[in-house]
């Protein structure tokens, strides 16, 4: 049941134009099989309701700004190994964001990229990234823990980046 409801999903978002799913809502898991693309388009899926799950192709570079912006049903998003940025506001009150697996490719984590996303408990920070903007991860309310695997001397890590993370009780420098 699973198997086939994954296989029409997947030939939903191929065969009707991605605008229009988009615009209607009726999107529930998403993988942007435009793979001739480097990036995401700002603002692309913003407001989905009933998007689930997020699987990003190594095509994509740069997701942009605000695209995955208040999917208020968002759990899940994979990042895949090619993506450098993440620009600013892209994930902004995706309240129900559980986790969020980052790549070792990825450079930048723009401002607001993740402010208010309640359900989001465990932050991992690869070395590769340089540089988390101001109120990145800001009033994530379940956020508890942060690491930061294998430390970059070179991150800039901007103002207020865990502001207002109520239950952040643990950072890990490794």
């Amino acid at each position: 049941n699973d198997f086939f409801e994954w296989n029409f999903k997947l030939y939903f978002i191929y065969y009707i134009p991605l605008n229009k799913a988009t615009i209607n809502n009726q999107l529930d898991i998403v993988y942007y099989i435009l793979s001739k693309r480097d990036s995401i388009n700002d603002n692309r899926f913003e407001h989905s309701r009933n998007l689930k799950r997020i699987i990003i192709p190594p095509s994509i570079k740069s997701i942009g700004i605000g695209s995955f912006g208040n999917c208020n049903k968002l759990e899940d998003v994979f990042i895949s190994f090619s993506t450098t940025t993440i620009r600013d506001f892209a994930f902004y009150q995706c309240k129900s964001l559980k986790q969020i697996i980052f790549p070792s490719s990825l450079k930048i984590i723009g401002s607001k990229s993740f402010y208010e996303c309640n359900s989001l408990k465990k932050v991992i920070i690869p070395r590769s990234v340089v540089k988390i903007g101001d109120l990145a991860f800001a009033s994530c309310n379940s956020l508890e823990k942060v690491v930061f695997k294998n430390f970059s001397p070179f991150l800039s890590l901007e103002q207020n980046a865990f502001n207002n993370c109520p239950h952040l009780s643990e950072i890990i420098v490794h």
